[in-house]
């Protein structure tokens, strides 16, 4: 479990890379406490105080989520500006869904079609950053820097 302790030491270390390894073996963790701490969620005070003390710990390990999701793209040759475009992509359909429940008589057709076309661009992004954080890595250097350093990757 010292990798926890690396990753959360490089948690706003945005430059260098990480490998596949390093960020699945992460990303999975965290993911199953999760589904455990909701699965334990509806039984009872224990079930609930649980999984309100995973959703405090996920956020508090965001900033290295991010950074390490950073350092995957980089790893595979990628800006990690790739991160940015889903939340582009989630506050244009939130702003079209609130517009479009504030209009009287229906939603225009145009509206709900840019609705349906920024889901499906956040699905579509979705898509191509899974697709990143599963490419081999760069074998040598390459723009943002040597293969990760991480003695625990």
């Amino acid at each position: 479990m010292s990798w926890i302790l690396y990753d959360w030491k490089h948690s706003f270390d945005f430059k260098g890379r990480a490998t596949r390894r390093e960020f699945w073996r992460f990303t999975l963790t965290l993911s199953l406490i999760g589904l455990l701490a909701a699965a334990c969620r509806g039984t009872g005070l224990f079930g609930a105080l649980l999984f309100t003390a995973y959703l405090l710990a996920d956020l508090v390990l965001l900033p290295a989520r991010v950074t390490l999701t950073m350092r995957r793209l980089h790893d595979t040759g990628h800006s990690g500006k790739w991160l940015l475009a889903p939340f582009g992509l989630m506050l244009i359909f939130a702003l079209l869904t609130v517009a479009a429940s504030m209009a009287r008589g229906g939603v225009p057709a145009w509206v709900a079609l840019l609705i349906a076309s920024a889901a499906l661009g956040y699905l579509i992004v979705g898509v191509m950053l899974l697709v990143f954080t599963l490419t081999q890595s760069d074998s040598g250097d390459n723009g943002y820097g040597s293969p990760s350093a991480n003695p625990m990757a």
